[in-house]
């Protein structure tokens, strides 16, 4: 292990680059959703809530990007616990209209 560790941090511009590719693609597939973006912290550094959207999904969605960030893995552990390997933290859970 190294003993310095180095962490990638997102900015203004990556944020709104997030939210506008989850929102597009929420749209493209017909699906109402809130999109929360948090830092390695956990604090919240951008949110987006697509028309029709349940109000109640956006604590809950706030809630789960902060789990997400505060009980992070290192990456080749989660993959093997993952079923859809690394890629499934982003797959969109999103009920259809």
């Amino acid at each position: 292990m190294d003993p310095v560790r180095t962490r990638r941090i997102i900015d203004n511009a990556g944020t709104e680059a997030v939210l506008d590719a989850a929102e597009r693609f929420a749209l493209d597939k017909g699906h109402r959703v809130v999109i929360a973006v948090v830092d390695h912290s956990g604090e919240l550094i951008g949110f987006r809530r697509t028309p029709g959207a349940q109000v109640a999904s956006s604590r809950v969605a706030i809630d789960k990007a902060r789990t997400a960030a505060i009980f992070v893995r290192p990456r080749a552990r989660s993959r093997s616990r993952s079923p859809g390997g690394a890629s499934a933290r982003w797959r969109c859970t999103a009920r259809r209209r």
